[in-house]
C-alpha cells in the first residue's frame, strides 16, 4: 500500500492570520451553519452528522489546524501504518473519538462504510502526538477527523448553539434566529473590537447637534427616522429574538449612512471628505455611539449608571439577568428615551457593550442570582478569563462553556495561565463577598490585601463546603447486610462465605434427617440452610452453632461457627490466612449496633448537607428579600394532605408528619409590615419569590361533616379539609422543578416555630449576611431537623434491610411490607449527563461534557466547582478548580507593591489584565490566543507583539499615541505635512481624527535575535534608518527613523519611556569642597554618597531607594550683614566662619538665641524634591528656633488605610519626627506645612507610632540595599520568604497596621522590621529546644556542663585546668576564656553537639571574632593547637582553625542560596563601629555555615544541640532557625548562658564588639 497523506488536509494556516482573516473565518462558519440548519428535508440524526468543513482562518478551523498536525503526524508514523497493516485497515482514514472519557482510535473501511478501531498502545513516541490530537478532539466537541471536517453538531456546540431538532419548527426557528443574531452582531462589533466612544471625549455637543441638525424636527425618534423598515409592525417575539440583526439592518439604512458622513464631517473623520473611504465597521460604530448621545441629550448623566439606570445599585443583586434586563428596558420606555416595547428592546442592544461582558452572554439562565452564588463566580470569573484571553471566545461560547471554561483552562494551566486565572477572579471573587456582607463594599474598588484575602478565604470555605454537601447527599446510606458482609471480608479473605456458595446450617438442623449410628451430620444433606451473611446480620451466631455446607450450599461438612460473649469468632476452621490470625483479632462486632451507629452518623452529615444547601439557596436571593429574611419575622410552612376519620381538634404532628410533602417549604417573612413568601425546594434548586400567595391560602378550609357512629345517628365534626393551591404537589413531594400554573388539593400550614421574633425592632441596615447569620442557620437547620427530605423512619427500614429469618418472621405474622427502593438524592450520576432536551440531542450528537451542567439540580449549587470523574467505568463527583486562597496570596505578595494596579482591574475587570502583563506581573504574550492579536484601548488598537506586525502600505507605522505604545498609524498625506490617522485592523482602512502632536512615530522596541558577550543583533525594518551616538557616560544611543533607542536587558527600547532613561540621570548635588567645611552630611556609606534622582522627577512606581538614608545639612543663608550663618544638628549649634564650620561656643545671646542647645521648631516648612514610590528627598528651611538652616532627608510617603489621605514623615535629628497629612487629592509637589510629633504622639497603636515604625523600617531595608547592594538583599529575602512564617513571623503584616496602608510580606518584615525580629528570636518555632541553660531538659543541661568542662580541661591533668581550679560552666565560660585571649573585648564561645546518622558524636567549637581566638580554649592548646582533638568517645573540632578564613561581611549566603549571616539592623548612617560589625563572624554563624558545608544532606544528621554563652542575637536567631527549618525543627537544640536581654531600643548594638 502506497504512504500517502490523507485526501483533504488542507495546507498549513499562516500562524499568525490576519484579525480581519479571523474575522471572515468566523462570518463563514456562520453561514454553513444556517445553510445546513435551513435545509427542512434533513432528519435530526443525519443533520447532527452532517459534515462540514470550517472555513480558513475561523476560531474553529485554528483550533482544528493544532490538532490536524499532530494527527497527520501520527497517520505518517511508520510503527503506526504498520499497526494498521497487521488490521487490514486504511491509515490514513483516521478519526479520534471520545467516549466515556476514553479515545478511540479507528479508521475507515475501504468502502468507508464501516470503521475498524486501532489498539494503539502506550509508546513514547505517540504519547505527545496523542496527548495533541486528544486534547483538540475535546476542544472541537469530542472529535477529530483525518479529513479536517467536522460535524454540524460539533460546530453548532462550538459556537455555543442550542442544538435542535429540524422537524420542530419552533426549535428550527430559535436556532435560525440565533445564528443569525451572532452573525449580525459579529458584523456590528459593538460588543468588541475599537470601542469609539473612547476615541473622542469632548466631541458631545459636536456630535447632537450634527443629529439635531439631520433630523426633520427635533422631536422626531431618531432610531424609527434611520430604520428602513418599520419595527413597530414586528412583534416583541420578533424583536427580541434577534435584536441586533435589526439593528444592523438599520445602521446599513441609506439614511443611516447619510448620517454617518456627516458625522464624519463635522468631526473631521477620515471619510469626510471627498476620495476618502473609511472603514463601515467604525460607521457603525460611530451611529450607535451618536444615537445613545442623542437619547442622553438633555438628560442628568451619572457615571454608576447607563442611560439613567442605576444597574451597579444594590437592589440588583441576586436578581436574575432577565429581571435587570426587563428593568433597564422599563426604564427606557419610562425615561421617554423609548417610544414602544420593540424600540426599548433594540435600545436595550444598544445600550448592552456599556454593561459588563458578563451582560453580553445571551443564553444566562433565568435561575442565576447575579453576584450572589458560587456558580455566578464561575461564570463572570469564565467571563473575564475568556476576555483577557481572546474577546472573541465571548461570541461563541455558550453560558455552561464559560462557566466549565476556569476549570478546564486551571486543569492545562502553565504558571503565568494561572496567574491569569486568578487575576480574573479576583473581581467577582469580591463582588460575590460584598454582596453577602463578608467584605465592606468600596465604591473605587480600592480594597486592601487583608480583604481580598478574607474574600478569597471565604469562598474558598463555602465552595469546599458545597463540594461536601453534594458528596454527602450522592453517597449511599449504610445498609445492614452491606456492612455485615464487609465485616466478613475483612476476616476472610477471597469472598468465602459471602460469594463462595457456602451457606450455614443450624446445629439442631443438622440430625434433623434419620442417620446411620456415629455418623453425624457430616455428608448429608442440609435441610434448610441460611447464608452466612443473614445468619450473621440476624444475631444467631451469638445463639447457635452453625455448620458450613460445601460451595454447593446443600452437603453439610465439620466446620463450624459460633460467636461468643465478647464478639470473638469460636471455629474450626482454618483457611488460608485465616489461622495467622490471633485469636483476639478474629471478632465480628455486633451487627446490630454497628449499623445503628453507621446509620446515626450518615443522618447527621446529611442533614448538615441539607441545611448547607438551604442556606445557599436563602443567599442567592435578591437583596431586598434577604434583607426582609434577616431583619422580620419568619414562619416555615409546608403542604400537607387532609387526615382521615380524625376531628380538627384531634390533629396532632405525630398524625399530620407522614401526611407532609418533604421536599418543599413556604416561608413567610414580615418585615416592616410587609409581608411576602418564598417557595423553596432544595432538592431542585428551586427558590423564587411568591407575590401570588395571599393570607387566604393559609390554613385548612374548617368544614362541618357528618359522621355516623356505629347504628346511632349523625354526629357533627369539625374537620381540616383541602384548599386548592396553586403549588405543584409532586414538586414538592419528590424536590422537582415545579411546572408552570400547577394547582393542588392540599394544605399549606405551619411547621410550627416562628424565627426572629426579636429582629422587630432591629434597625441595622447593613448587608445581610445571609450565609453566616443566625436566623439562616437557625431556619435551615429546623427544616433539617424537622422535615428531612427523606423519611427517617423508612429510609432506616429500608437500610435494615431483610434476612431470610426476617422474611420468614414476617411471614408468619403477616406483617410482609414491600421495602421502597433508595433514590439518591440528586438522582443516578448517569443521570447528570442527560435528561434535559438538550442533553438528550447532545447525546444524539455525540458529545459530552465532564462538568456538572447548571440545567440539573446540583448544577444550581456547583456548576463549575464540579466535574463527574470516570473511573473504572464508573462515574464520581470531583473537584474542577484549585482552592484559590494560596494562589491569590502568591499572585499579591509577588511584587513589592502587590495592590498596585488591584483598583484598575477591579473597576474594569479583565480590561486591565493586560496593564498587569505590561507591569511584569505576568506574561500575557505567552498565554494561548494571544500571539498576534490585537488589543482594543482608548478607541485604538494596540499590536500585542511588534516584531511580527507587518505594515500594508508604505505609509503605515507602529507608534506611541497618548501614550499608548505600538498603536498602528498611517500618513494619509499624499504631500506636504503629515497626516497621521489610526488604522482599523478589521478593513485595514484609517480612521478616525487627524493626530496631530498626539502621534510620535516609532515603535516601543526591537527584539534581540543573537548576543554574545561583545554584541547584540538586533532585528530591524529593512528599509531603516541607523545612526548611533556615544553618550557622555560610555554609553551609546541609536537612532532608528530618528527615533532615539536604547540598548537595556537586551532589548531596544524607545528611551521616552521614563524607566528607560537612569544612564542619563545625574546626582543632584555635588559639594565643591570638603563636606564638613561647608556643610554637614549623614552618608549611608562614609563620603560616598548614594546617586540620586533628578530634581523634579515624581514617580508613584515602587522601588528601592537607597539614598533614602543619606542627608545633606547647610547652614543658614545671612540676610544682614550682622546675622550669622548657622546649622542645628544633632543638639549642636555650628557657624560656618571664614569658609568652615565649627561648634559655636560663644554665648546664646551674641547669636540671638535663648540657649545652646537648638530648639526644635514646633512646625517647620518644606518641599519634596523628588519622589520614588514611597520615598521622596524632603528640603527643610529652619529646623530650629530662629536657625533658617536648610536639611536635605529622606521622607515617607505613604497612604492611609483607607486612602483617603497622604501621609508625609521625616526625622531630622535622632529623635525629631515631623508629620504632614494631606488629602489623597491634593498633591505632594505643593509646599508643605510639618508638625513636630511629641512623646504622646508616639504612644504604641497611635498613628505617629505606626508612621515611625514604617520610617525605621524602610531605613533598615534602603540601607541593607546600598550596603550590600539590591540582588544580594534580594536573595536573601527570597531565602526567608520559604522560612519566616514557619520560625513565627505573622503571615501577613499589614494586618497589624491600623493607620497606614502597606504592602510588605513576611520575609520583609523578618529582614527590616525591629519588633518582627524580636518576635522571631524570642519564639521557639524552628527549633525542638530554645531555652536557656536553666529550662532546658535535664539531659540537655547535663552533656552542655560536661562539654563546657571538657574544653577547658587539660587532657594531661586530672581534673579541670589549672586556670580555673573549678567546674567551668556556661555561665562563667567567657570570663575564664578572657584571662588567657590578647584581646580586652569578650568573646562569645558555643559549640554544636552533633549526633550523626552513624552513631559518632561530634563536637564542633568557635569562638565569636574574625580571628581564630577557639584555640586559646584549653582544650586545644593542650594539645598543641590541633584543630580536632578526641576526648572522652567525642571529637572536638576547631571549626575556627578547620575553615578557611571567613569573608567579614554581614549578609552572607552559601552559593546554594542558604542564610550564613544577616546584618542587625541599622537605621541609622554607618560609622566604622556601625560598618565592622561583622554577624558573619558571630560564633553561631561560623558553626552554622561549618556544619552545613561538611553535611549538606539533612539525613546525615541525627541530632544537634547547640550551646551559646550569651543569648542569641536576632541576627544568629534567624541563621539558626532557617538551618532549623531545613534540616527538620525537631533535630535542633539551642540552649544559652544567662544574660539579660536587652530591650528593644538597645537592640541597635551588637551583641558581639568584633
Amino acid at each position: 500500500m502506497q504512504s500517502t497523506a490523507a485526501p483533504g488536509l488542507s495546507t498549513s494556516l499562516s500562524p499568525t492570520p490576519s484579525y480581519a482573516e479571523k474575522h471572515q473565518g468566523l462570518l463563514g462558519d456562520y453561514e454553513a451553519m444556517l445553510s445546513l440548519v435551513r435545509n427542512h428535508q434533513t432528519p435530526l440524526l443525519t443533520l447532527a452528522d452532517s459534515l462540514v468543513k470550517p472555513r480558513l482562518c475561523s476560531p474553529m478551523a485554528l483550533e482544528n489546524e493544532t490538532g490536524q498536525r499532530a494527527l497527520h503526524t501520527l497517520i505518517q508514523d511508520k510503527n503506526y501504518q504498520a499497526l494498521c497493516k497487521t488490521l487490514s485497515a486504511p491509515h490514513y482514514h483516521l478519526i479520534v473519538t471520545l467516549k466515556d472519557g476514553k479515545a478511540i482510535y479507528e479508521t475507515l473501511s475501504r468502502n468507508r462504510e464501516t470503521t475498524i478501531q486501532i489498539p494503539l498502545n502506550n509508546a513514547p513516541s505517540w504519547n505527545g502526538l496523542r496527548a495533541q490530537v486528544e486534547k483538540t478532539a475535546r476542544l472541537l466537541g469530542g472529535q477529530i477527523r483525518f479529513d479536517g471536517q467536522v460535524t454540524f453538531a460539533q460546530m453548532t456546540w462550538f459556537y455555543g448553539i442550542t442544538p435542535c431538532n429540524p422537524q420542530n419548527t419552533e426549535q428550527r426557528n430559535a436556532t435560525i434566529n440565533a445564528l443569525e443574531e451572532k452573525r449580525a452582531h459579529h458584523t456590528l462589533g459593538l460588543g468588541h473590537g475599537i470601542n469609539i466612544d473612547a476615541l473622542s471625549p469632548h466631541t458631545e455637543n459636536l456630535i447632537t447637534d450634527t443629529v439635531r441638525q439631520f433630523l426633520p424636527t427635533p422631536h422626531t425618534p431618531l432610531l424609527a427616522y434611520l430604520g428602513a423598515l418599520d419595527i413597530d409592525t414586528l412583534t416583541t417575539t420578533q424583536i427580541r429574538a434577534k435584536p441586533s440583526a435589526y439593528l444592523d439592518a438599520i445602521v446599513q439604512s441609506t439614511n443611516a449612512r447619510k448620517l454617518a458622513t456627516r458625522l464624519l464631517q463635522a468631526l473631521g473623520w477620515f471619510g469626510g471628505r471627498p476620495g476618502e473611504d473609511t472603514a463601515a465597521g467604525i460607521c457603525a460604530k460611530l451611529l450607535a455611539h451618536a444615537i445613545r448621545l442623542w437619547l442622553e441629550n438633555g438628560q442628568n448623566k451619572s457615571p454608576d449608571s447607563i442611560a439613567g439606570y442605576p444597574w451597579q445599585h444594590s437592589s440588583n443583586w441576586g436578581k436574575s439577568y432577565g429581571q435587570i434586563r426587563a428593568e433597564f428596558e422599563a426604564h427606557l420606555l419610562s425615561s421617554k428615551r423609548a417610544a414602544t416595547v420593540n424600540e426599548s428592546i433594540l435600545l436595550a442592544c444598544l445600550y448592552q457593550p456599556l454593561f459588563p461582558p458578563h451582560f453580553q452572554i445571551r443564553d444566562i439562565p433565568s435561575q442565576l442570582p447575579y453576584r450572589s452564588s458560587t456558580v455566578w463566580v464561575n461564570f463572570a470569573h469564565g467571563v473575564y478569563l475568556a476576555d483577557a484571553i481572546d474577546p472573541t471566545l465571548l461570541q461563541r461560547l455558550s453560558f455552561q462553556q464559560l462557566v466549565d471554561f476556569p476549570g478546564q483552562y486551571a486543569s492545562e494551566a502553565t504558571a503565568d495561565d494561572l496567574k491569569l486565572v486568578t487575576l480574573t477572579r479576583l473581581k467577582p471573587m469580591l463582588e460575590w463577598a460584598v454582596t453577602n456582607g463578608l467584605v465592606a463594599h468600596k465604591a473605587d474598588g480600592h480594597y486592601t490585601l487583608p480583604e481580598i484575602q478574607t474574600a478569597v478565604e471565604k469562598l474558598d470555605f463555602t465552595i469546599d463546603s458545597l463540594t461536601r454537601a453534594v458528596n454527602w447527599l450522592d453517597s449511599r446510606p449504610p445498609e445492614r447486610l452491606n456492612i455485615a458482609r464487609l465485616k466478613m471480608a475483612k476476616l476472610f479473605a477471597d469472598g468465602r462465605f459471602v460469594t463462595d456458595g457456602r451457606k450455614l446450617v443450624k446445629e439442631a438442623s443438622t440430625y434433623a434427617a434419620p442417620v446411620t449410628r456415629l455418623s453425624g451430620p457430616i455428608g448429608r444433606l442440609a435441610p434448610q440452610t441460611y447464608t452466612f451473611a443473614d445468619v450473621y446480620a440476624s444475631g444467631q451466631l451469638t445463639e447457635h452453632k452453625w455448620f458450613v455446607t460445601r460451595p454447593d450450599g446443600k452437603v453439610i461438612t465439620d466446620v463450624w461457627f459460633r460467636i461468643d460473649h465478647d464478639a470473638t469468632l469460636q471455629t474450626n476452621f482454618a483457611g488460608p490466612g485465616f489461622t495467622a490470625i490471633p485469636q483476639q483479632n478474629r471478632t465480628l462486632p455486633d451487627i446490630e449496633q454497628t449499623f445503628k451507629t453507621h446509620f446515626d452518623i450518615y443522618l447527621s452529615f446529611i442533614r448538615s448537607a441539607y441545611r448547607t444547601l438551604i442556606i445557599h439557596l436563602l443567599a442567592s436571593l435578591p437583596l431586598a428579600d434577604r434583607q426582609a429574611l434577616e431583619q422580620g419575622v419568619i414562619k416555615v410552612y409546608s403542604l400537607r394532605k387532609e387526615t382521615t376519620g380524625i376531628e380538627a381538634s384531634n390533629e396532632t404532628e405525630d398524625k399530620t408528619l407522614p401526611l407532609r410533602a418533604r421536599n418543599g417549604f413556604i416561608l413567610e417573612t414580615t418585615s416592616q409590615r410587609k409581608t411576602s413568601y418564598y417557595e423553596l425546594l432544595p432538592r431542585a434548586g428551586v427558590i423564587r419569590p411568591r407575590p401570588d400567595i395571599e393570607p387566604h391560602h393559609l390554613g385548612a378550609e374548617r368544614k362541618i361533616e357528618h359522621w355516623r357512629v356505629s347504628r346511632g345517628s349523625a354526629v357533627s365534626v369539625d374537620v381540616l379539609r383541602h384548599k386548592t393551591l396553586p403549588f405543584d404537589w409532586d414538586a414538592h413531594v419528590n424536590g422537582t422543578v415545579p411546572g408552570a400554573h400547577a394547582e393542588c388539593q392540599a394544605i399549606l400550614d405551619p411547621l410550627g416555630v416562628t424565627f426572629g421574633e426579636s429582629n422587630i425592632s432591629d434597625t441595622d441596615h447593613s448587608l445581610p449576611r445571609t450565609l453566616e447569620s443566625k436566623i439562616t442557620l437557625d431556619v435551615a437547620c429546623y427544616i433539617a431537623e424537622k422535615l428531612l427530605f427523606v423519611d427517617e423512619k423508612q429510609l432506616y427500614d429500608r437500610c435494615y434491610g431483610e434476612t431470610e429469618f426476617d422474611r420468614q418472621k414476617a411471614k408468619r405474622e403477616k406483617t410482609l411490607e414491600i421495602i421502597k427502593m433508595f433514590v439518591p438524592f440528586w438522582g443516578s450520576i448517569e443521570d447528570l449527563a442527560s435528561g434535559d432536551r438538550d442533553r438528550l440531542v447532545s447525546g444524539a450528537f455525540g458529545l459530552f461534557t465532564d462538568f456538572v451542567v447548571f440545567a440539573r439540580p446540583i448544577g444550581k449549587f456547583a456548576s463549575g466547582s464540579l466535574k463527574l470523574v470516570s473511573a473504572a467505568g464508573k462515574l464520581s463527583i470531583g473537584k474542577a478548580l484549585p482552592a484559590f486562597a494560596t494562589l491569590t496570596g502568591s499572585l499579591l505578595n509577588a511584587t513589592l507593591n502587590p495592590l498596585d494596579g488591584i483598583a484598575s482591574l477591579l473597576r474594569a475587570g479583565s480590561q486591565s489584565v493586560y496593564r498587569f502583563g505590561k507591569k511584569g506581573y505576568l506574561s500575557l504574550k505567552t498565554l494561548s490566543g494571544r500571539a498576534g492579536q490585537y488589543d482594543f484601548v482608548q478607541g485604538m488598537s494596540q499590536v500585542t507583539d511588534p516584531g511580527r506586525w507587518r505594515p500594508l502600505t508604505i505609509n503605515d507605522q507602529l507608534s506611541t499615541v497618548r501614550g499608548i505604545d505600538d498603536v498602528p498609524v498611517r500618513n494619509t498625506a499624499a504631500t506636504g505635512s503629515a497626516d497621521y490617522r489610526l488604522i482599523d485592523p478589521l478593513s485595514s482602512r484609517p480612521y478616525g481624527p487627524e493626530l496631530g502632536a498626539e502621534v510620535s512615530p516609532g515603535r516601543s522596541h526591537f527584539s534581540t535575535r543573537a548576543q554574545t558577550d561583545s554584541e547584540v543583533l538586533v532585528e530591524l525594518p529593512e528599509n531603516a534608518r541607523v545612526r548611533e551616538v556615544l553618550e557622555v557616560d560610555g554609553g551609546r544611543l541609536f537612532y532608528v527613523d530618528d527615533v532615539p533607542y536604547r540598548l537595556k536587558a537586551g532589548t531596544l527600547r524607545r528611551i521616552s519611556h521614563t524607566d528607560d532613561s537612569p544612564p542619563l540621570r545625574k546626582l543632584a548635588c555635588r559639594v565643591r569642597r570638603a563636606p564638613d567645611e561647608v556643610c554637614k552630611t549623614r552618608y549611608i556609606l562614609p563620603d560616598q554618597p548614594a546617586e540620586r534622582p533628578p530634581a523634579g522627577e515624581f514617580s508613584t512606581e515602587l522601588s528601592w531607594a537607597p539614598w533614602f538614608g543619606d542627608a545633606i545639612f547647610y547652614p543658614s543663608t545671612p540676610k544682614h550683614p550682622n546675622d550669622r550663618a548657622l546649622l542645628a544638628f544633632e543638639g549642636k549649634i555650628y557657624e560656618l566662619k571664614d569658609g568652615k564650620l565649627n561648634t559655636y561656643k560663644g554665648k546664646p545671646q551674641w547669636i540671638g538665641l535663648s540657649s545652646r542647645v537648638p530648639i526644635p521648631r514646633e512646625t517647620i516648612t518644606a518641599t519634596l524634591e523628588f519622589q520614588t514610590g514611597l520615598y521622596g528627598s524632603i528640603k527643610v528651611t529652619g529646623s530650629a528656633e530662629k536657625i533658617d538652616d536648610i536639611h536635605q532627608t529622606g521622607a515617607l510617603i505613604i497612604p492611609s488605610i483607607d486612602e483617603h489621605f497622604t501621609y508625609i514623615f521625616t526625622r531630622l535629628n535622632t529623635d525629631d519626627y515631623y508629620m504632614t497629612r494631606l488629602l489623597s487629592t491634593e498633591s505632594v509637589e505643593s509646599p508643605l506645612s510639618l508638625k513636630r510629633l511629641g512623646p504622646n504622639d508616639l504612644t504604641p497603636g497611635s498613628l505617629g507610632e505606626e508612621l515611625q515604625r514604617v520610617y525605621i523600617g524602610s531605613l533598615n531595608a534602603n540601607n541593607a540595599a546600598r550596603i550590600y547592594g539590591r540582588d544580594q538583599v534580594e536573595r536573601a529575602l527570597d531565602k526567608i520568604d520559604e522560612i519566616s512564617i514557619p520560625i513565627g513571623a505573622p503571615s501577613h503584616p499589614p494586618s497589624n497596621m491600623k493607620w497606614l496602608k502597606v504592602s510588605t510580606y513576611p520575609a520583609e518584615a523578618v529582614l527590616f522590621d525591629r519588633r518582627t525580629r524580636m518576635i522571631v528570636s524570642d519564639l521557639p518555632n524552628g527549633a525542638a529546644v530554645w531555652q536557656p541553660t536553666t529550662q532546658a531538659p535535664e539531659a540537655i543541661q547535663k552533656s552542655t556542663a560536661n562539654i563546657f568542662n571538657a574544653l577547658f580541661t587539660s587532657p594531661s591533668i586530672a581534673g579541670p585546668s589549672q586556670s580555673t581550679g573549678r567546674t567551668v560552666t556556661i555561665h562563667d565560660a567567657m570570663q575564664e576564656l578572657q584571662k588567657t585571649l590578647p584581646t580586652k573585648n569578650q568573646k562569645n564561645i558555643a559549640f554544636a553537639d552533633v549526633i550523626t546518622a552513624a552513631g559518632n558524636n561530634e563536637i564542633y567549637v568557635s569562638v565569636s571574632g574574625i580571628e581564630d581566638y577557639t584555640r586559646h580554649l584549653p582544650l586545644f592548646k593542650s594539645h598543641s593547637g590541633h584543630t580536632q582533638v578526641t576526648f572522652k568517645d567525642a571529637t572536638y573540632f576547631n571549626v575556627d582553625g578547620i575553615r578557611n578564613a571567613i569573608d567579614p561581611a554581614s549578609l552572607t549566603l552559601s552559593a546554594d542560596g542558604k542564610l550564613l549571616a544577616i546584618p542587625h539592623l541599622m537605621d541609622a548612617p554607618g560609622t566604622s563601629d556601625r560598618l565592622s560589625r561583622v554577624t558573619s563572624a558571630d560564633s553561631e554563624s561560623k558553626l552554622i555555615a561549618y556544619i552545613s558545608e561538611k553535611y549538606p544532606n539533612p539525613e546525615d544528621i541525627k541530632s544537634i544541640t547547640l550551646a551559646t554563652t550569651l543569648p542569641p542575637c536576632e541576627s544568629c536567631a534567624i541563621v539558626m532557625k532557617e538551618f532549623g527549618h531545613e534540616r527538620g525543627a525537631d533535630a535542633l537544640n539551642v540552649i544559652w548562658g544567662q544574660r539579660r536581654k536587652r530591650p528593644a531600643t538597645e537592640m541597635s548594638s551588637s551583641t558581639e564588639s568584633d
